[in-house]
């Protein structure tokens, strides 16, 4: 038994004299490699992949907002005229924003906190917003139907939503479009027609925020649905309403280290948008 033993560990050298360790060891480490590498591409083309699809999520989020931005200007066109003709003594009568604000789909949009909490949070309060505003119109539609007096409070009530949600909109616009840029080496968006969309929201908020600081400085302004002057309740609103502007147009762009360059170029585009409208009197968004 012992003498079969040595005899085998004897064959088992022999044949190992003969055996060539060093294709072995390279037909291992080559094969091990291979794999390995078969691995890496396949993660770098899933990222790939992956990147590709939150690029396209982020540009039509961008055009949706955009979107969503045109319908809401118009809107407060229409909402504004009500309340002056109701103020008058003249008959309300429906008006409908044509969107819905289910276009704006963050849902999908998680990835988003990846890079930004804070510019997830924003997009959140600006669909809160949104919807908050449609829902005040289909009160007051169903006010006109019901002929119930106070119908005005909730134009009054959406046209304060107004400048708020313009204002998100704005930053929120200006903040896809750097992450875009920053991160998914995009072009940049805000260029051609989205240039009168950012002009046309600059002009409008700074129009409100004139007539928002004349009624807090001029005591002899007039509220137009009581025909009477202004109360201290209502000034105080009015400043909150203010601060409240400017503090999401102070704060809420969040440009990701955008290339000074590139920040220059959109502003100056932009001024310039705004330059020829106010020389035209135009109203292009």
């Amino acid at each position: 038994m012992n003498l079969d033993i040595a005899n085998m560990v004897m064959n088992i050298g022999q044949t190992s004299q003969g055996f060539d360790w060093g294709d072995f060891w390279t037909a291992l480490f080559a094969s091990f490699f291979g794999a390995l590498a078969a691995f890496y591409l396949n993660i770098l083309a899933e990222n790939k992949k992956q990147k590709e699809k939150e690029r396209s999520i982020l540009i039509q989020l961008f055009y949706d907002i955009n979107l969503i931005a045109k319908y809401f200007y118009l809107y407060s066109s229409n909402v504004n005229t009500l309340i002056i003709s109701i103020s008058k003594g003249k008959t309300p009568y429906n008006t409908t924003l044509s969107v819905n604000a289910e276009n704006i789909n963050i849902n999908n949009c998680g990835f988003i906190a990846n890079y930004s909490c804070k510019l997830y949070e924003t997009l959140t309060h600006m669909q809160l917003n949104i919807f908050k505003t449609i829902e005040q119109g289909i009160i007051y539609n169903e006010a006109v139907i019901n002929k119930k007096k106070d119908t005005i409070l909730q134009l009054l009530a959406i046209n304060e939503l107004f400048p708020k949600i313009l204002a998100q909109i704005y930053t929120n616009l200006y903040s896809i479009n750097a992450l875009l840029i920053s991160k998914y080496k995009n072009e940049n968006l805000i260029k051609d027609n989205l240039l009168n969309t950012f002009a046309e929201i600059q002009m409008f908020i700074s129009e409100v925020k004139k007539q928002y600081n004349d009624i807090l400085k001029d005591d002899s302004y007039i509220y137009l649905v009581t025909g009477k002057k202004y109360t201290k309740e209502q000034k105080e609103n009015i400043l909150e309403n203010l601060n409240y502007i400017d503090y999401i147009m102070n704060t809420w762009i969040e440009d990701f280290k955008l290339n000074s360059k590139i920040k220059k170029q959109i502003e100056t585009s932009i001024q310039n948008i705004i330059k020829s409208n106010n020389e035209e009197g135009g109203d292009v968004l």
